[in-house]
């Protein structure tokens, strides 16, 4: 049984299990380390284009992925087994739920196992799940989309992520300790102290600051997300003159430039979401490992 056996066999609880993957998401190195790290995330996480890996085409490369994505590496430097489970082009509110399964099912059992666990979490852009009805729904129970403005419905959805998580943390044993990070986007002013281990640098903004890259843009959403929220404003017949502007002023040409500045990076690969190379996933294991004992 893997380590995280309710993930894989388990009847389907939420509505997120009905997102297929296009490929293999679950990998782990069981070793019987004192230690365990679990990594939850997106195609960035999952380590796309590492080796031969190419979830479009699609080809797993779980050879190559497991011993270059940044799990590998951090879970050498902690000296611990490890969990990588992550999808190409998932959502947050996936990744919640794989944590409200990990607490419901597993989290016990392997806090008993384990003298230290790390659960880390690299968010992906907000705004991917607005294409859900099930999310629109919960989200519209949270907040009123008509109570503010375009920005204030990101703002929103961020913060309804984050939400999410703090509970998640205040459920876990002593020894487990739940650590956030992003991967290509940054997190709203507002919403940065509702998460206690939120670490400040996102994954690109990392890579970016090793080349000198400083003038780098504060963007939500960079790749599918921003189409599939401007249907979601279209839907809600909220595509205002105001909304149209501020699209054109702001978020397509913010993100282009991050889209540009990934393109220029020696550590992203040039093609689809300009995933990190070897080099890149081993920047943001160092990263992630001295955040934990700074």
């Amino acid at each position: 049984m893997s380590l995280l056996g309710h993930h894989m066999d388990r009847a389907a609880q939420y509505w997120s299990d009905d997102f297929v993957a296009p490929v293999p998401y679950y990998l782990e190195k069981n070793n019987n380390a004192k230690n365990l790290v679990i990594c939850y995330g997106d195609s960035w996480t999952w380590g796309d284009r590492l080796g031969n890996a190419d979830a479009s085409k699609p080809i797993s490369d779980a050879e190559s992925r497991s011993q270059h994505i940044y799990a590998n590496r951090l879970s050498e430097q902690l000296e611990a087994d490890f969990v990588n489970c992550a999808i190409p082009g998932i959502f947050n509110y996936w990744i919640h739920d794989r944590l409200k399964i990990l607490v419901e099912n597993d989290i016990q059992r392997l806090s008993n196992q384990y003298q230290q666990i790390w659960i880390i979490v690299t968010l992906t852009e907000i705004c991917r799940e607005f294409k859900f009805p099930a999310y629109i729904q919960e989200f519209a129970t949270f907040y009123n989309i008509n109570s503010g403005s375009h920005k204030d419905i990101l703002v929103q959805a961020e913060k309804f992520d984050f939400l999410k998580l703090l509970t998640i943390s205040q459920q876990l044993p002593a020894n487990v300790k739940l650590i956030v990070g992003r991967n290509f986007t940054d997190t709203f002013e507002d919403n940065k102290n509702i998460l206690p281990n939120l670490m400040p640098v996102t994954w690109s903004r990392l890579l970016f600051e090793k080349q000198g890259m400083t003038d780098v843009p504060k963007i939500p959403m960079m790749s599918f997300a921003i189409k599939n929220f401007d249907i979601f404003i279209r839907e809600q017949k909220l595509d205002s003159a105001e909304y149209k502007q501020w699209m054109s002023d702001e978020i397509f040409p913010e993100s282009l430039k991050v889209l540009d500045l990934l393109d220029k990076s020696i550590y992203n690969n040039k093609t689809g979401s300009k995933h990190p190379t070897q080099q890149g996933h081993a920047l943001w294991a160092d990263y992630i490992y001295n955040y934990i004992y700074e």
